[in-house]
């Protein structure tokens, strides 16, 4: 049965030769929106689940490159 609903919203937003109305458009705009949306918010959830160990990757990466730039500049030059 929820095949049967989806064939149907599908067979409003898009005729029969493939064109689509501006309402159309519109709807399929505002599905792919939501799904971004959608994806966005759980990103950003996992994200924040990580953020600790995001930050102290981050930060001993930058680290380890500060040190090597000290190392080179101490390096005698020829």
């Amino acid at each position: 049965m929820a095949t049967n609903m989806k064939r149907k919203k599908k067979a409003e937003v898009m005729e029969d030769d493939g064109s689509m109305t501006l309402t159309g458009h519109l709807k399929e705009l505002r599905n792919r929106l939501i799904i971004c949306a959608v994806v966005f918010v759980v990103g950003v959830v996992v994200s924040l689940a990580y953020a600790d160990r995001l930050i102290d990757l981050l930060t001993a990466m930058g680290r380890d490159y500060y040190q090597f730039l000290e190392d080179q500049d101490d390096m005698p030059k020829e």
